[in-house]
């Protein structure tokens, strides 16, 4: 199984639609074979966290939200990855991720939440105060 993402890692370079497709054809399997959660599915996750992560930075954004709104349906464990793409590669955070946010399992929530708060902080133009000393 874990083959499978390199094949994925691997397609990105040539064509990074049919590696889309690829990933969402593995996910729908996988999804049939076992639809409840289970913890080899997040072992395998975690395994693919690269090639998910560079894959949703690949693709053009209607493609990249195409993509995570089918991960959602199929796989919790692998939407939460994609996510934290999206939110890492704009500059501004889409409006359709923040709609998303009620449908995540709480573990994609939780991450999620922490990458926003994490993004507001490092692309604020607000400054902080200066503190005075005394």
């Amino acid at each position: 199984m874990t083959l499978l993402g390199r094949l994925v890692d691997r397609l990105l370079l040539v064509d990074q639609r049919h590696a889309a497709q690829v990933l969402i054809t593995i996910v729908d399997r996988l999804h049939a074979l076992h639809p409840e959660p289970a913890h080899w599915r997040q072992t395998l996750a975690v395994k693919w966290r690269y090639a998910v992560t560079a894959l949703v930075e690949a693709l053009p954004d209607d493609d990249r939200r195409t993509l995570v709104e089918h991960l959602l349906r199929r796989d919790p464990y692998l939407v939460a990855d994609a996510l934290l793409a999206c939110v890492t590669r704009e500059q501004v955070v889409a409006p359709w991720i923040l709609g998303l946010t009620e449908e995540l399992p709480d573990t994609a929530r939780g991450r999620l939440r922490s990458k926003l708060f994490e993004a507001a902080r490092e692309r604020s133009t607000r400054r902080f105060p200066v503190p005075v000393a005394g």
